[in-house]
């Protein structure tokens, strides 16, 4: 099947293969020794038959998993409230919180 991957490569890659007359494609097919079933799903333009014959399906979903962003943890670094309080002995803070 590795051979079968790789041809549809070449003609999803190469315009001129992927558009050539008939000959051409069959030439290609056989010089990869493709299954001749699979060959002629190829000839014929056969997606379904395609499909079948690789064990391969239509619905491809595609999705990007990207890790879950950790949140900032206050206590890690000091704010500038922080530093406010550490100069002044933090009297301002404990007479807002009085208040």
């Amino acid at each position: 099947m590795s051979n079968v991957i790789e041809l549809l490569e070449k003609l999803g890659s190469d315009p001129l293969l992927r558009h050539a007359a008939d000959a051409v494609l069959e030439q290609a097919l056989l010089e990869a020794r493709v299954d001749p079933a699979i060959r002629e799903a190829l000839m014929t333009r056969d997606q379904h038959k395609l499909e079948m014959l690789l064990g391969a399906t239509a619905n491809v979903c595609c999705m990007i998993a990207t890790p879950a962003q950790e949140e900032d943890d206050d206590d890690d670094e000091p704010s500038k409230d922080d530093d406010d309080d550490h100069q002044d002995g933090g009297d301002e803070k404990a007479l807002r919180h009085a208040s």
